[in-house]
């Protein structure tokens, strides 16, 4: 076997893991739609930064404010997402109003009025007014430090902004990696349940030309509609370009997505599924023993190629993406160049 055939291989190998991985996404997106994973989460995040124990719980305050609670879906349904302009509004009123100076007149009998009052005629000098009444923590002295060099209402509004964008970066990491971990033990059942084995499928491409070529075009097609559309999902016998992963709003639609998977590995005649039950002797036989058949005839090398597919599902379609493309190129010794209605098209 020479080395493009190697090659071959691996870009077919990437263009099955890339479209397995887009299933196992759509049962990911789904799992989080209806948990409200993502709205949870994001809560989870601002009460691990704001919430002051020698003061108050600033998360839930900045929930409340009339500028975050318009997001909600409904009151059980945290928002997924707050802009950082929005949140940088709502927290700098949530302390300027800390600052806040009540006065009581009853200097009339019988009259009382009560009186509320800012000391100063900006934002900033209430915001930095309200800071002050703080307790001392933690959370005042990262603030402070965060505003310390602002001069002024604007500067003071990005610099919480932007406090925020950095924080909610390290919170997508948390979150991405925590989908990871989902994925992974999604891959698990999806594995056994289509007896997906890795090394059974390189064997095949191994020996079926046929069958290599077939996958290395439509991966060739993949990453072309990719440079062309920016999309990627399969549906039916031919690969449409959509969104970036797949998505579906709801479990009805989630059958559909693991629909993919058989349609996929059977269109391309991969081995794949489970033995039928008159398969394993004459006539029918019961689930129990039927079962244990099965048990008994897994082998290591059965269960290896298992382990191969989990862990390769558990990278993600992006990186098998990559991946696949990478390998076009090489195969194909770089990308040929742009024709000049291409390069019309692109101006």
């Amino acid at each position: 076997m020479s080395h493009i055939t190697i090659i071959e291989i691996v870009i077919s190998l990437a263009l099955i893991y890339f479209i397995l991985s887009n299933a196992i996404i759509g049962v990911v997106e789904t799992l989080n739609k209806q948990l409200k994973t993502r709205g949870k989460f994001l809560v989870k995040s601002l009460n691990k930064v704001l919430n002051d124990p020698l003061n108050k719980n600033w998360a839930d305050l900045v929930y409340t404010h009339p500028l975050i609670d318009g997001l909600k879906k409904d009151f059980k349904s945290p928002p997924s997402y707050i802009p950082s302009n929005l949140f940088s509004a709502a927290f700098v009123d949530v302390i300027t109003k800390e600052g806040k100076v009540v006065e009581v007149d009853s200097t009339n009998p019988g009259n009382v009025v009560i009186s509320e009052h800012f000391k100063h005629n900006d934002l900033f000098g209430n915001f930095c007014e309200g800071l002050k009444t703080l307790n001392p923590s933690d959370f005042k002295t990262m603030i402070s430090t965060i505003i310390s060099d602002d001069q002024n209402s604007e500067e003071l509004k990005i610099s919480i902004a932007n406090w925020y964008d950095s924080y909610m970066d390290r919170a997508s990491g948390w979150f991405k990696w925590k989908m990871k971990k989902w994925a992974f033990y999604i891959a698990i059942p999806v594995t056994l349940f289509f007896n997906i084995d890795s090394i059974a499928i390189i064997d095949t491409l191994w020996h079926s030309d046929e069958t290599r070529l077939k996958m290395v075009y439509d991966a060739a097609y993949v990453e072309w509609i990719d440079q062309n559309e920016k999309t990627a999902a399969w549906n039916g016998d031919t690969i449409e370009m959509q969104n970036d992963s797949i998505t579906k709003p709801d479990f009805k639609e989630l059958v559909k997505t693991l629909d993919t998977i058989p349609n996929f590995l059977s269109y391309y005649k991969l081995p794949f599924g489970w033995p039928a039950k008159t398969e394993l002797g004459k006539g029918e036989i019961s689930t129990f023993s039927y079962i244990t058949t099965l048990m008994g005839r897994i082998t290591f090398i059965q269960f290896l190629g298992w382990l191969i597919t989990i862990l390769a599902l558990s990278l993600g379609a992006p990186f098998w993406f990559e991946t696949m493309n990478t390998f076009i190129n090489i195969r194909n010794a770089g990308k040929k160049p742009q024709t000049e209605q291409e390069k019309n098209k692109k101006a």
